[in-house]
């Protein structure tokens, strides 16, 4: 993996995933990736990761993350982790991961999400 996207981890497997968030099915995992309610990343060889980072201690991913989640929908997921976890502009150089853990409003960072995905995919 390269280091830059390294950085969005430490990772769980689906396994990993699937119990932390309640021992939920691979078929509910898949439908929360797939409707942008967790941030997942597929491998060349097709596996796919979940930062830990946005998973709670009591199983769940952390709310005000949501919103941008939905914003990034149709970047690359690898460069959607990218641009949370790397400093912003707009925010005095935290990452939106930081500023949301700091209380953020998450409209905010979901509006953020949605400017720069549009720059970088026009």
């Amino acid at each position: 993996m390269h280091p830059y996207f390294a950085a969005i981890g430490p990772f769980y497997d689906e396994q990993g995933a699937a119990h932390w968030l309640g021992n939920i099915t691979p078929r509910e995992l898949e439908r929360r990736r797939d409707r942008h309610q967790v941030l997942a990343m597929q491998t060349l060889d097709g596996t796919w990761l979940f930062p830990a980072w946005q998973l709670t201690p009591d199983g769940h991913v952390l709310l005000p993350l949501l919103p941008a989640l939905r914003a990034l929908a149709g970047l690359d997921r690898w460069l959607a982790g990218a641009w949370l976890i790397n400093g912003h502009p707009a925010l005095d150089g935290q990452s939106p991961r930081q500023a949301l853990s700091g209380g953020a409003d998450p409209k905010w960072i979901a509006t953020l999400a949605l400017q720069d995905q549009n720059s970088m995919v026009s």
